[in-house]
């Protein structure tokens, strides 16, 4: 399975897969959504944004716990992220190029949805480092880094450099997290449930009045402070708040997920899947009138629904060999790693 964040099959944990299947619709609708990003969509977009990655990459630190940097994981790096990265950059310069653009293979500008992958590559790598230190310690600096990067003035999205250094302690909180936590939240009872999800809802109210004033910016996590339009002290500020609003909605989001097996379940199986392909799908509509043009509830909700099902689609199992079988030949892995055994 081209799931390289994921434990083997026979570990795998129902309720975390679960989790990463609400959290990959999510992207796959945000993604649709922003593509429109009328009056009608704008406070649902902001709403998923505020959390969704955040969410994702501290459940990337989570299943990120036992890489110590053996030969078999670092060929896992190999041919389960660089080799998919440099195809797929190769895959959007080729749309690029049908739509009249020259085409140019950039490998280090991630196109649209690949920052994902240089930047898993990098928190990977720094694993050891994070896990030799004392938790406090690990994440306090995680969270200075997060707050100090954009004060560079060229911070920018070159190997996705300003998510990495952002996005850090969300990571670096997956790595401490615990199987025995996990379990706490997927039997917490129906008091915690309730809270999460008036917290969830009170960020979806929260959106709507703040649509307009609240650039989508800062919760991209794509550049300097400068880049806001806040002087240096309020952009840092709310970058407090940005991430620990999200982390509270990670909570929330772990709490609701459901428990008994469903679809979503195959999904967080093969997130990283359907994350590659999805931006595939729908790029080519972006820069159309199409998406544009659906700006009234209706058409929002629709558009929900048709990312919920797109995501159901993509994790279906012919789609994901199929991918797969692109985007991670086996031959392409046996000449670049030999035969270490490759890792799922």
């Amino acid at each position: 399975m081209f799931v390289t964040i994921a434990a083997p099959a026979s570990t795998r944990d129902p309720y975390v897969d679960s989790v990463r299947g609400v959290l990959i619709a999510l992207v796959v609708v945000g993604h649709m959504l922003s593509g429109v990003m009328s009056d009608a969509s704008g406070p649902v977009v902001m709403w998923i944004y505020s959390f969704h990655m955040p969410a994702f990459v501290l459940l990337c630190g989570y299943l990120s716990r036992s890489w110590t940097g053996t030969r078999k994981q670092a060929a896992g790096i190999v041919t389960g992220l660089v080799v998919p990265y440099v195809l797929l950059q190769a895959a959007h310069a080729a749309i690029a190029a049908l739509r009249g653009f020259p085409f140019a293979l950039h490998l280090l500008d991630p196109a649209w949805t690949l920052w994902f992958l240089p930047a898993l590559v990098a928190w990977r790598l720094t694993t050891p480092l994070w896990r030799a230190l004392r938790p406090s310690v690990a994440l306090g600096a995680a969270v200075l880094v997060a707050l100090l990067a954009p004060l560079v003035p060229d911070l920018g999205p070159r190997l996705a450099l300003a998510r990495v250094l952002s996005l850090l302690p969300f990571f670096v909180v997956g790595l401490l997290l615990t199987p025995e936590v996990v379990a706490r939240l997927r039997d917490a009872g129906r008091g915690p449930s309730v809270a999460a999800a008036v917290v969830l809802v009170a960020g979806a109210v929260l959106a709507l009045p703040t649509t307009r004033s609240v650039p989508l910016a800062l919760f991209l996590y794509i550049g300097p402070y400068s880049d806001l339009p806040y002087p240096t002290l309020v952009a840092l500020a709310l970058r407090v708040l940005v991430l620990v609003a999200a982390l509270v909605a990670t909570v929330a989001v772990a709490l609701l997920t459901p428990r008994r097996r469903t679809w979503l379940v195959r999904a967080g199986a093969a997130s990283l899947s359907v994350y590659l392909l999805h931006g595939l799908v729908i790029m080519p509509f972006r820069s159309t009138t199409i998406l544009r043009s659906l700006d009234t509830w209706w058409w929002v909700a629709l558009l929900v629904v048709g990312g919920i099902a797109l995501t159901w689609l993509l994790s279906t199992r012919p789609v994901v060999r199929a991918f797969e079988a692109c985007v991670r030949p086996a031959w392409l892995s046996r000449a670049l790693v030999g035969n270490v055994e490759r890792t799922s």
